[in-house]
Protein backbone atom coordinates (compact mmCIF):
# COMPACT_ATOMS: atom_id res chain seq x y z
CA UNK A 1 0.00 0.00 0.00
CA UNK A 2 1.05 3.50 -0.88
CA UNK A 3 1.17 6.40 1.84
CA UNK A 4 -0.56 9.75 0.53
CA UNK A 5 1.46 12.25 -1.26
CA UNK A 6 1.25 15.63 -1.80
CA UNK A 7 0.81 15.30 -5.54
CA UNK A 8 -2.02 16.69 -7.60
CA UNK A 9 -5.63 14.15 -7.26
CA UNK A 10 -5.81 12.60 -10.26
CA UNK A 11 -9.72 12.21 -9.57
CA UNK A 12 -11.97 14.49 -7.60
CA UNK A 13 -15.91 14.20 -6.83
CA UNK A 14 -17.29 17.02 -5.45
CA UNK A 15 -20.85 17.09 -4.09
CA UNK A 16 -22.20 14.30 -6.55
CA UNK A 17 -25.66 13.55 -6.89
CA UNK A 18 -27.82 11.26 -8.79
CA UNK A 19 -31.24 10.80 -9.11
CA UNK A 20 -34.13 8.63 -11.19
CA UNK A 21 -37.20 9.79 -11.93
CA UNK A 22 -40.38 7.70 -12.26
CA UNK A 23 -41.98 8.55 -15.90
CA UNK A 24 -44.72 10.03 -15.19
CA UNK A 25 -46.91 8.80 -18.45
CA UNK A 26 -47.03 5.46 -16.26
CA UNK A 27 -50.66 4.80 -14.98
CA UNK A 28 -51.24 5.18 -11.24
CA UNK A 29 -48.06 6.12 -10.34
CA UNK A 30 -46.99 9.65 -9.33
CA UNK A 31 -43.61 10.99 -10.00
CA UNK A 32 -41.51 9.87 -7.41
CA UNK A 33 -37.79 10.59 -7.11
CA UNK A 34 -35.35 7.58 -6.53
CA UNK A 35 -32.59 9.42 -4.39
CA UNK A 36 -29.39 6.92 -5.89
CA UNK A 37 -26.16 9.02 -4.79
CA UNK A 38 -26.60 11.42 -2.62
CA UNK A 39 -24.11 14.47 -2.05
CA UNK A 40 -20.66 12.39 -2.40
CA UNK A 41 -17.17 13.81 -2.24
CA UNK A 42 -14.20 12.34 -2.29
CA UNK A 43 -10.06 12.33 -4.13
CA UNK A 44 -7.68 9.55 -5.52
CA UNK A 45 -4.31 10.39 -6.20
CA UNK A 46 -2.49 8.51 -9.14
CA UNK A 47 -0.74 4.96 -8.22
CA UNK A 48 -3.28 5.20 -4.87
CA UNK A 49 -6.72 2.39 -4.05
CA UNK A 50 -9.96 3.70 -2.99
CA UNK A 51 -11.91 0.83 -1.51
CA UNK A 52 -15.77 1.55 -2.04
CA UNK A 53 -17.83 -0.81 0.77
CA UNK A 54 -21.32 -0.84 1.13
CA UNK A 55 -24.30 -3.30 1.43
CA UNK A 56 -26.05 -4.22 -2.12
CA UNK A 57 -28.45 -1.62 -3.08
CA UNK A 58 -26.28 1.76 -1.80
CA UNK A 59 -25.21 3.07 -4.75
CA UNK A 60 -21.57 1.87 -5.15
CA UNK A 61 -21.99 0.84 -8.91
CA UNK A 62 -24.41 4.07 -9.47
CA UNK A 63 -21.68 6.25 -8.22
CA UNK A 64 -19.02 4.46 -10.61
CA UNK A 65 -21.45 4.98 -13.80
CA UNK A 66 -22.01 8.89 -12.77
CA UNK A 67 -18.09 9.45 -12.75
CA UNK A 68 -18.28 8.02 -16.48
CA UNK A 69 -20.78 9.95 -17.52
CA UNK A 70 -22.69 7.05 -18.05
CA UNK A 71 -25.30 8.81 -17.50
CA UNK A 72 -24.20 11.82 -16.05
CA UNK A 73 -24.93 12.89 -12.70
CA UNK A 74 -27.55 15.18 -12.14
CA UNK A 75 -25.35 17.52 -9.71
CA UNK A 76 -21.92 17.96 -9.00
CA UNK A 77 -18.53 17.80 -10.08
CA UNK A 78 -16.74 15.30 -11.25
CA UNK A 79 -12.67 16.40 -12.72
CA UNK A 80 -9.85 14.09 -13.56
CA UNK A 81 -6.71 14.76 -14.40
CA UNK A 82 -8.07 18.69 -13.86
CA UNK A 83 -10.70 18.36 -16.41
CA UNK A 84 -14.58 18.35 -15.65
CA UNK A 85 -15.99 15.79 -16.99
CA UNK A 86 -19.90 17.21 -16.37
CA UNK A 87 -21.20 18.65 -19.61
CA UNK A 88 -18.62 17.70 -21.71
CA UNK A 89 -19.66 17.06 -25.50
CA UNK A 90 -19.21 13.53 -26.85
CA UNK A 91 -16.11 13.60 -28.82
CA UNK A 92 -14.55 15.38 -25.62
CA UNK A 93 -15.61 12.82 -23.31
CA UNK A 94 -14.69 10.03 -25.69
CA UNK A 95 -10.71 11.78 -25.32
CA UNK A 96 -11.00 12.16 -21.55
CA UNK A 97 -12.48 8.36 -21.00
CA UNK A 98 -9.04 7.07 -22.47
CA UNK A 99 -7.66 7.67 -18.91
CA UNK A 100 -10.24 6.09 -17.38
CA UNK A 101 -12.08 2.77 -18.12
CA UNK A 102 -14.37 0.23 -16.18
CA UNK A 103 -13.88 -3.16 -15.76
CA UNK A 104 -17.74 -4.97 -14.54
CA UNK A 105 -18.78 -7.75 -12.28
CA UNK A 106 -19.46 -10.12 -14.72
CA UNK A 107 -17.12 -11.00 -17.50
CA UNK A 108 -19.41 -13.35 -19.33
CA UNK A 109 -21.72 -10.24 -20.09
CA UNK A 110 -19.43 -7.66 -20.99
CA UNK A 111 -17.50 -9.75 -23.55
CA UNK A 112 -19.16 -10.53 -27.12
CA UNK A 113 -19.27 -14.32 -26.94
CA UNK A 114 -18.86 -14.73 -30.95
CA UNK A 115 -15.86 -12.13 -30.94
CA UNK A 116 -11.88 -14.38 -30.34
CA UNK A 117 -9.55 -12.72 -27.44
CA UNK A 118 -7.93 -10.43 -29.90
CA UNK A 119 -10.93 -8.77 -30.98
CA UNK A 120 -12.02 -8.39 -27.90
CA UNK A 121 -8.66 -6.48 -26.82
CA UNK A 122 -8.67 -5.24 -29.44
CA UNK A 123 -11.58 -2.65 -29.56
CA UNK A 124 -10.79 0.22 -27.53
CA UNK A 125 -8.08 1.12 -29.71
CA UNK A 126 -10.36 0.54 -32.87
CA UNK A 127 -13.06 2.89 -31.60
CA UNK A 128 -10.74 5.44 -30.11
CA UNK A 129 -8.64 5.35 -33.68
CA UNK A 130 -5.38 6.76 -35.05
CA UNK A 131 -3.58 3.27 -34.67
CA UNK A 132 -2.36 0.84 -37.32
CA UNK A 133 -3.28 -2.37 -37.74
CA UNK A 134 0.43 -3.25 -36.65
CA UNK A 135 0.32 -1.45 -33.34
CA UNK A 136 -3.08 -2.39 -32.62
CA UNK A 137 -1.88 -6.08 -32.63
CA UNK A 138 1.81 -5.77 -30.89
CA UNK A 139 -0.34 -3.81 -28.33
CA UNK A 140 -3.18 -6.67 -27.93
CA UNK A 141 -0.02 -9.42 -27.48
CA UNK A 142 1.53 -6.53 -24.51
CA UNK A 143 -1.70 -6.68 -22.08
CA UNK A 144 -2.36 -9.91 -22.83
CA UNK A 145 0.90 -11.17 -22.07
CA UNK A 146 0.68 -8.46 -18.61
CA UNK A 147 -2.50 -10.06 -17.47
CA UNK A 148 -0.78 -13.48 -17.59
CA UNK A 149 -2.04 -14.97 -21.24
CA UNK A 150 0.60 -15.58 -23.67
CA UNK A 151 -1.35 -14.12 -26.99
CA UNK A 152 -0.13 -17.52 -29.07
CA UNK A 153 -2.40 -19.58 -26.87
CA UNK A 154 -5.49 -17.55 -25.84
CA UNK A 155 -6.04 -14.62 -28.29
CA UNK A 156 -8.16 -17.02 -30.94
CA UNK A 157 -10.03 -18.45 -28.53
CA UNK A 158 -13.39 -17.12 -27.64
CA UNK A 159 -14.98 -16.27 -23.95
CA UNK A 160 -16.91 -19.73 -23.29
CA UNK A 161 -13.17 -21.42 -24.02
CA UNK A 162 -12.20 -19.21 -21.22
CA UNK A 163 -12.79 -20.07 -17.24
CA UNK A 164 -14.03 -17.14 -15.36
CA UNK A 165 -11.29 -15.70 -14.37
CA UNK A 166 -9.29 -15.92 -17.59
CA UNK A 167 -12.71 -14.19 -19.11
CA UNK A 168 -11.96 -11.37 -16.47
CA UNK A 169 -8.28 -10.92 -17.06
CA UNK A 170 -9.06 -10.47 -20.48
CA UNK A 171 -11.76 -7.60 -19.70
CA UNK A 172 -8.56 -5.97 -17.55
CA UNK A 173 -6.56 -6.45 -20.67
CA UNK A 174 -9.36 -5.14 -22.86
CA UNK A 175 -9.20 -2.16 -19.93
CA UNK A 176 -5.33 -1.67 -20.42
CA UNK A 177 -5.09 -1.61 -24.10
CA UNK A 178 -5.46 2.34 -24.11
CA UNK A 179 -2.69 2.93 -21.13
CA UNK A 180 -5.31 4.41 -18.59
CA UNK A 181 -4.33 6.10 -15.23
CA UNK A 182 -7.76 4.79 -13.53
CA UNK A 183 -9.18 1.70 -13.75
CA UNK A 184 -13.27 1.76 -12.07
CA UNK A 185 -13.37 -1.94 -10.86
CA UNK A 186 -16.93 -3.06 -9.97
CA UNK A 187 -17.32 -6.23 -7.73
CA UNK A 188 -14.54 -7.69 -10.89
CA UNK A 189 -13.81 -10.83 -8.16
CA UNK A 190 -17.40 -11.52 -6.28
CA UNK A 191 -17.91 -13.79 -8.88
CA UNK A 192 -14.82 -16.07 -8.67
CA UNK A 193 -13.36 -18.62 -6.05
CA UNK A 194 -11.09 -18.01 -3.30
CA UNK A 195 -8.10 -18.88 -5.53
CA UNK A 196 -9.24 -17.48 -8.81
CA UNK A 197 -9.74 -14.20 -6.68
CA UNK A 198 -6.26 -14.34 -4.88
CA UNK A 199 -4.34 -14.38 -8.21
CA UNK A 200 -6.40 -11.63 -9.53
CA UNK A 201 -5.71 -9.22 -6.30
CA UNK A 202 -1.77 -10.39 -7.16
CA UNK A 203 -2.33 -9.53 -10.63
CA UNK A 204 -4.15 -5.99 -9.64
CA UNK A 205 -1.59 -5.26 -7.52
CA UNK A 206 1.55 -5.87 -9.63
CA UNK A 207 -0.24 -3.78 -12.68
CA UNK A 208 -0.39 -0.96 -9.94
CA UNK A 209 3.30 -1.22 -9.12
CA UNK A 210 4.45 -1.40 -12.91
CA UNK A 211 2.13 0.88 -14.66
CA UNK A 212 1.51 3.41 -11.35
CA UNK A 213 -2.35 2.59 -11.75
CA UNK A 214 -4.59 4.07 -9.67
CA UNK A 215 -7.85 1.99 -8.82
CA UNK A 216 -11.36 2.95 -7.58
CA UNK A 217 -12.47 -1.02 -6.16
CA UNK A 218 -15.77 -1.19 -5.25
CA UNK A 219 -16.76 -4.74 -3.40
CA UNK A 220 -18.88 -5.93 -0.80
CA UNK A 221 -15.85 -8.17 0.38
CA UNK A 222 -14.84 -6.57 3.38
CA UNK A 223 -11.23 -8.85 3.27
CA UNK A 224 -10.37 -8.45 -0.38
CA UNK A 225 -10.78 -4.34 0.13
CA UNK A 226 -8.49 -4.48 3.39
CA UNK A 227 -5.85 -6.65 1.42
CA UNK A 228 -5.57 -4.26 -2.10
CA UNK A 229 -6.86 -0.67 -0.76
CA UNK A 230 -5.08 2.02 0.68
CA UNK A 231 -8.19 3.90 1.82
CA UNK A 232 -11.44 2.97 2.33
CA UNK A 233 -15.16 4.88 1.70
CA UNK A 234 -17.99 3.24 3.27
CA UNK A 235 -21.45 3.69 1.80
CA UNK A 236 -24.93 3.51 3.58
CA UNK A 237 -27.93 4.49 1.15
CA UNK A 238 -26.42 7.01 -1.15
CA UNK A 239 -24.27 8.53 1.13
CA UNK A 240 -20.07 8.16 2.22
CA UNK A 241 -20.63 7.60 6.11
CA UNK A 242 -16.89 7.27 6.82
CA UNK A 243 -13.51 7.32 5.25
CA UNK A 244 -9.99 6.71 6.17
CA UNK A 245 -6.99 4.74 5.40
CA UNK A 246 -8.01 1.26 5.43
CA UNK A 247 -5.58 -0.14 8.49
CA UNK A 248 -7.35 2.39 10.98
CA UNK A 249 -10.75 1.96 9.75
CA UNK A 250 -10.19 -1.58 10.02
CA UNK A 251 -9.24 -1.53 13.42
CA UNK A 252 -11.26 1.66 15.20
CA UNK A 253 -14.68 2.26 12.79
CA UNK A 254 -15.62 5.59 14.08
CA UNK A 255 -19.46 5.01 12.43
CA UNK A 256 -21.60 2.32 14.21
CA UNK A 257 -22.72 0.73 10.24
CA UNK A 258 -18.92 0.41 9.81
CA UNK A 259 -18.50 -1.75 12.81
CA UNK A 260 -21.76 -3.43 12.13
CA UNK A 261 -20.01 -4.29 8.69
CA UNK A 262 -16.49 -5.90 10.13
CA UNK A 263 -18.48 -7.53 12.83
CA UNK A 264 -20.86 -9.53 10.50
CA UNK A 265 -17.66 -11.11 8.85
CA UNK A 266 -17.42 -14.60 10.16
CA UNK A 267 -14.73 -15.62 12.30
CA UNK A 268 -13.28 -18.62 13.12
CA UNK A 269 -13.45 -19.32 17.24
CA UNK A 270 -15.70 -20.07 20.04
CA UNK A 271 -17.50 -19.03 23.34
CA UNK A 272 -17.03 -15.14 23.73
CA UNK A 273 -14.82 -14.83 20.82
CA UNK A 274 -17.32 -14.79 18.45
CA UNK A 275 -20.22 -12.47 20.27
CA UNK A 276 -21.07 -9.22 18.74
CA UNK A 277 -21.78 -6.08 21.19
CA UNK A 278 -24.90 -4.93 21.22
CA UNK A 279 -24.03 -1.95 18.91
CA UNK A 280 -22.83 -3.72 16.40
CA UNK A 281 -25.96 -5.53 15.59
CA UNK A 282 -28.03 -4.35 13.02
CA UNK A 283 -31.71 -4.09 12.77
CA UNK A 284 -34.71 -3.56 10.55
CA UNK A 285 -34.36 -3.73 6.62
CA UNK A 286 -32.58 -1.21 4.45
CA UNK A 287 -34.81 1.82 3.97
CA UNK A 288 -36.21 2.77 0.51
CA UNK A 289 -33.79 4.88 -1.14
CA UNK A 290 -37.87 6.51 -2.58
CA UNK A 291 -38.20 7.76 0.64
CA UNK A 292 -35.00 8.11 2.63
CA UNK A 293 -34.87 9.05 6.59
CA UNK A 294 -34.59 12.55 7.87
CA UNK A 295 -32.02 13.58 9.73
CA UNK A 296 -29.27 10.48 9.44
CA UNK A 297 -29.89 7.92 7.24
CA UNK A 298 -28.45 4.81 9.10
CA UNK A 299 -30.81 6.33 12.25
CA UNK A 300 -33.49 3.74 11.51
CA UNK A 301 -30.99 0.84 12.34
CA UNK A 302 -28.59 1.99 14.69
CA UNK A 303 -28.42 1.30 18.79
CA UNK A 304 -27.07 4.74 19.44
CA UNK A 305 -29.52 6.73 17.49
CA UNK A 306 -31.14 9.18 19.48
CA UNK A 307 -33.88 12.58 18.62
CA UNK A 308 -31.12 14.27 17.57
CA UNK A 309 -30.48 11.87 14.52
CA UNK A 310 -33.76 12.66 13.64
CA UNK A 311 -33.90 15.76 13.16
CA UNK A 312 -29.85 16.40 11.97
CA UNK A 313 -28.48 15.07 9.35
CA UNK A 314 -24.55 14.39 10.65
CA UNK A 315 -21.86 16.05 8.69
CA UNK A 316 -18.72 13.54 7.80
CA UNK A 317 -16.37 15.17 9.95
CA UNK A 318 -12.77 13.95 10.63
CA UNK A 319 -12.40 13.29 14.06
CA UNK A 320 -8.77 11.95 13.83
CA UNK A 321 -6.19 12.80 10.46
CA UNK A 322 -7.78 11.93 7.39
CA UNK A 323 -10.29 9.74 9.25
CA UNK A 324 -14.01 10.73 9.05
CA UNK A 325 -17.32 9.52 9.92
CA UNK A 326 -21.02 11.65 9.72
CA UNK A 327 -22.46 10.44 12.75
CA UNK A 328 -23.23 13.24 15.91
CA UNK A 329 -22.44 9.86 18.55
CA UNK A 330 -19.33 8.21 16.90
CA UNK A 331 -17.36 5.02 17.93
CA UNK A 332 -13.93 6.11 19.25
CA UNK A 333 -10.84 4.16 19.93
CA UNK A 334 -11.13 2.11 23.29
CA UNK A 335 -8.74 4.41 25.35
CA UNK A 336 -10.48 7.67 23.77
CA UNK A 337 -14.03 6.25 24.71
CA UNK A 338 -13.29 5.54 28.28
CA UNK A 339 -12.04 9.06 28.79
CA UNK A 340 -15.03 10.71 27.07
CA UNK A 341 -17.82 10.59 29.55
CA UNK A 342 -19.03 13.77 28.58
CA UNK A 343 -19.66 12.10 25.44
CA UNK A 344 -21.81 9.09 27.10
CA UNK A 345 -23.56 11.58 29.15
CA UNK A 346 -24.60 14.14 26.26
CA UNK A 347 -26.01 10.64 24.67
CA UNK A 348 -28.07 9.32 27.99
CA UNK A 349 -29.83 13.02 27.95
CA UNK A 350 -30.76 13.38 24.34
CA UNK A 351 -32.19 9.91 24.51
CA UNK A 352 -34.42 11.26 27.35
Amino acid sequence: MRAASDQPDLLEVRGLVQEFRRPRHLPFAPPRVLHAVSDVSFKLQAGECLGLVGETGCGKSTLARAIMQAPPPVRGQVRFQGQDLVGLSRTELRQARRGMQYVFQDPYSSLDPTWRVRELVAEPMRTAGGFGRQQVDARVDEVLQLVGLPADRYASRRPRELSGGQCQRVAVARALTLSPKLLICDEVVSGLDVSVQAQLLNLFETLRRDLGLAYLFISHDLGVVRHLCDRVAVMYLGKVVETGPAERVYAHPQHPYTAALLAAVPRIGNGRSGARPAWARLSGELPSPLAPPSGCRFRTRCPRATARCAAEEPPLLANEVDHAAACHFPLLAPATEAAAPKRAAAMVQDRA
